[in-house]
C-alpha cells in the first residue's frame, strides 16, 4: 500500500510539473548566458553549464557565474528560480546577498538535487541593468554547474516553476525513502 501511494505522489508531481512547463512560457526571463569566473580566468557559457575539472581545485574551491538583466520597473516584486545548482551556491544581486540553498558557509551547504527559489528584496533592483552572481561551491565529488535562470514575478514563479520542482524531486524522494 504505501509503495502504490509514493507511485501516485511521483505520478502527481508529473502531472504538477508538466501543467507548470506551459506556465513558464509566460515569465518574464530565462537567462541562458552566463560569464563564468574561476581561479584560472573568465569566459562566457550557455546555461545549463557543466563544471570542467579545471575549473575548480579538486578538493572543492569557489567559481562564479555572473549575468547580466535590465529591468524598467525596479519596484516589480521579481524572484528567480534555479532548477539545479552546484553542491551548494549563493545568489548576489548588485553586492547584496540575497539568498541560497542554506544558512552555513557555502562550503558546508548542501543543494544538490534541491532547486532554489530566491526573491530578493525590491529595493535590491535597479532600473536598467542588475548584476546576479551566483556563487557555487564544486569538488570532485559534486562538479555539477548551473541551469539556465528565470526570472519573473515571485509568486507567480513561486506557485508555478519552483513549488511543481520541489514537490518532484525532494518530495516524491522523501516519500519513497519513507517507504
Amino acid at each position: 500500500m504505501r509503495a502504490l501511494r509514493a507511485r501516485l505522489a511521483v505520478l502527481a508531481c508529473l502531472s504538477l510539473l508538466a501543467a507548470a512547463s506551459g506556465a513558464l512560457a509566460a515569465m518574464p526571463e530565462i537567462l541562458s548566458e552566463a560569464v563564468l569566473a574561476t581561479e584560472s580566468g573568465t569566459r562566457p557559457v550557455s546555461l545549463p553549464h557543466r563544471l570542467q575539472p579545471g575549473d575548480f581545485a579538486p578538493r572543492g574551491s569557489r567559481v562564479s557565474y555572473r549575468l547580466e538583466l535590465r529591468i524598467a520597473d525596479p519596484m516589480a516584486d521579481f524572484a528567480l528560480y534555479i532548477p539545479r545548482i552546484s553542491r551548494s551556491g549563493r545568489v548576489i544581486l548588485n553586492g547584496l546577498e540575497v539568498g541560497g540553498c542554506g544558512s552555513l558557509p557555502l562550503e558546508a551547504m548542501r543543494c544538490h538535487h534541491r532547486p532554489l527559489f530566491v526573491r530578493p528584496p525590491r529595493s535590491a533592483w535597479r532600473p536598467g541593468s542588475n548584476l546576479i552572481e551566483i556563487e557555487v561551491f564544486a569538488n570532485h565529488r559534486q562538479s555539477n554547474g548551473l541551469s539556465a535562470v528565470t526570472i519573473g514575478p515571485a509568486d507567480a514563479l513561486y506557485r508555478e516553476a519552483y513549488l511543481p520542482r520541489h514537490l518532484l524531486q525532494v518530495g516524491s524522494i522523501d516519500a519513497l525513502s519513507s517507504g
